[in-house]
């Protein structure tokens, strides 16, 4: 029972300890004029922040462009391949664009900057990214494909400030530096989920828009806090401070499944991060998560998870061949 994951009570923090975020290196970029970046989208999760001056972000498959300015931060869910430049908002403006490898492939200047372009420097920008570990679905399900922040029209002065910090420990050469970016990138990731979050834009029937209901987000933390208790729907709706039956339809509008689809969903997800992580047998963690036989805990794992626990502890999933996902894919409903 002691390899169960310890995790922090907080759905965010919860989420974002399965998935697993490793930071990638953060580049810093100067874009003169022609200057156009090609990023390949190897990355899961890949961010940007325009320092000074202004860019354009075209995506492929996408006929719009957006413009970013100076404070603007922006985080995109793939992989995606797109580019950034000066020149205007079409995909061929300013001609071919110059690949991320080959630009950070030549000698970089004395403060680290990779440069793009000629003439006077138009716009800089620091870039980062993130892959994820083997539950890396748990955030990526839950995400737009594109998130715009306005930074420095918003009320986000840490996230201001990780930027700020982020962008001078680019320029430096000091010592620990690729650990102190590495910590800087975490907290910007989450600052800017923060944001979305608590933004117009994250709109209902979203997990992260139901972190900050006032109502709905009592019962999440419950429910995160003692993943292992069996908890019945009356005692979430009073975590709510509701009554059953407006819980229950305000957490599936909000939250896109009924309140004890996502306690067993959770639940099983908190399983299978054991069974990778340990040598626990399936028959141990049924007794733990409170079953009465090794086949009934099979049975709940497989409906929350699309495959038995001996397919999921010996098999590497990626997001999209997990067939069922913590939330908003299923429509049935389960009881813990």
């Amino acid at each position: 029972m002691t390899d169960s994951p310890k995790l922090a009570s907080d759905p965010l923090t919860d989420v974002l300890t399965l998935a697993g975020p490793v930071s990638a290196p953060v580049l810093r970029f100067e874009l003169g004029s022609m200057g156009k970046l090609a990023f390949p989208g190897s990355l899961p999760l890949e961010f940007g922040s325009v320092v000074r001056g202004s860019v354009w972000l075209n995506r492929s498959g996408h006929t719009e462009a957006l413009r970013l300015m100076a404070g603007d931060c922006y985080v995109l869910i793939g992989p995606q391949t797109y580019t950034l430049s000066v020149g205007g908002s079409g995909s061929s403006a300013d001609g071919p664009a110059e690949t991320v490898e080959s630009l950070v492939a030549r000698p970089r200047s004395s403060d680290g900057r990779v440069r793009s372009g000629t003439g006077e420097i138009r716009a800089e920008l620091v870039c980062g990214g993130f892959s994820l570990r083997g539950n890396g679905d748990l955030l990526l399900n839950h995400l737009p494909a594109l998130i715009h922040i306005r930074v420095k029209h918003t009320e986000s002065p840490l996230l201001n400030s990780a930027l700020d910090a982020l962008t001078q420990e680019t320029s430096a050469h000091n010592l620990g530096s690729r650990l102190v970016t590495e910590s800087l990138t975490r907290i910007v990731l989450i600052q800017m989920l923060r944001s979305y979050a608590a933004s117009t834009s994250c709109g209902v029937g979203t997990w992260l828009g139901a972190l900050t209901d006032e109502q709905i987000s009592g019962a999440l933390h419950q429910i995160h806090g003692d993943p292992l208790r069996r908890w019945t729907l009356p005692e979430l709706a009073r975590a709510a401070g509701m009554s059953r039956s407006s819980f229950a339809l305000r957490f599936r509008t909000l939250v896109g499944t009924s309140p004890l689809d996502y306690l067993l969903r959770w639940r099983m997800r908190l399983a299978g991060q054991v069974l990778r992580e340990s040598s626990r047998t399936i028959s141990s963690l049924a007794f733990e998560y409170g079953y009465a036989s090794e086949s009934a805990f099979s049975a709940s794992f497989k409906r929350a998870l699309g495959c038995s626990p001996k397919t999921y502890r010996t098999s590497v999933y990626t997001a999209s061949e997990v067939s069922n996902c913590l939330v908003g894919r299923v429509n049935s409903t389960a009881s813990g």
